[in-house]
């Protein structure tokens, strides 16, 4: 391990983040219902703070870390802003180095506006903390204000079940569950229909049938393509979900990938073999979207319980055309979910209790 290696490792040392968990951010920030298996109510927003007014955490009182993860550097904290008690959440996330950072003509971490506290030395090897400018410290912050219990449960660290969700499973179980607890889709429509976003749009097609907007999702800055990360969202409404999914939305899917591949390419550079295609299953929200993300970025929701690949989609409808009406999926469920519970009970997942 090289000098430079070991001083990334010492400045990783402040340990933030949820790996799994980030991907139910997924665009979750203030547009969000609610939960509990009754039916959704949006909080009420502080009127004395709201999203516009928060330039820094002066106002917010910690009450509770959900979940910390040393390894991917994002930290989940529970709070209140202004001494409320309208619940919100604050997802704090290292950022990765880029080259400018660390330029000693950018004054970036290897300049003379950092300062080294020597820990050991032993033959060549020494071991330092490293004490950096402020803005080179930046991190990504989401706020979600206000807060559900439900996003609460999801970022709160727990067990994770992996089931085989059989098609009546799914009628019978998972579809009224998702129905009931599904997050607000209005920010969609917002996209889809007035325009909202707009400057961040990477390319869209207006066509009501095959149309589509792709936008960076929530979890990427926009600017460090070594972890770029879009969403396409499909114009047509009431399509949830892969398991809504037929043959004949196949030429939708495919010219969703083909623009969305295309303007990559022309904006980033990147072949459209270097990016990853998929669906997540479960969606973190009821309007069917697709996700872009460059292949080398290890992120969160790419394993193989949460995503399915576009191109295996496809495949599999063209060879069955209601293949995801029929197949049985293997899906992760949280021990704090709702879901787990009504699986739990109607004997889906059965575990003994714990000692």
């Amino acid at each position: 391990m090289n000098i430079l290696e070991k001083y990334a490792i010492k400045l990783s040392n402040i340990s933030l983040s949820g790996i799994n968990k980030i991907q139910q951010l997924n665009n979750s920030s203030i547009r969000i219902m609610s939960s509990n298996g009754t039916p959704a109510k949006k909080p009420m927003l502080d009127e004395t703070v709201n999203q516009d007014d928060i330039t820094d955490f002066s106002k917010f009182e910690l009450k509770r870390i959900l979940s910390n993860n040393t390894k991917t550097k994002v930290c989940f904290v529970q709070g209140t802003f202004n001494k409320k008690e309208t619940p919100a959440i604050i997802v704090l996330e290292k950022k990765a180095f880029s080259e400018d950072s660390l330029k000693d003509s950018a004054g970036g971490f290897l300049s003379g506006k950092s300062t080294l506290t020597k820990t050991f030395t032993n033959d060549v090897y020494g071991n330092y903390e490293c004490k950096t400018k402020t803005d080179c410290n930046g991190l990504k912050t989401v706020i979600i204000y206000p807060a559900t219990e439900q996003q609460i449960r999801k970022f709160v660290d727990q067990e994770v079940y992996i089931i085989q969700e059989t098609p009546d499973i799914y009628k019978r179980l998972v579809l009224p569950y998702m129905l009931n607890e599904k997050l607000s889709v209005q920010w969609v429509y917002n996209i889809l229909d007035d325009g909202k976003e707009a400057e961040r749009i990477l390319v869209k097609d207006d066509c009501p049938e095959n149309g589509f907007v792709a936008i960076p999702d929530l979890k990427w800055d926009g600017n460090d393509i070594s972890s770029l990360y879009y969403l396409a969202i499909i114009r047509k409404k009431g399509v949830k979900s892969i398991r809504d999914l037929n043959s004949s939305y196949i030429p939708m899917l495919k010219n969703v990938r083909d623009k969305v591949l295309a303007a990559i390419k022309e904006k980033h550079g990147y072949a459209k073999e270097q990016i990853k295609v998929f669906f997540h299953y479960h969606p973190t929200f009821l309007h069917l979207h697709i996700h872009f993300v460059y292949a080398k970025y290890d992120a969160p929701g790419t394993s193989c319980d949460r995503a399915h690949l576009l191109e295996t989609v496809i495949n599999n409808m063209e060879m069955m055309d209601d293949y995801y009406e029929k197949a049985t999926l293997s899906v992760m469920v949280l021990e704090k979910e709702n879901l787990f519970t009504i699986l739990k009970n109607e004997g889906v997942l059965k575990l003994q209790d714990k000692e």
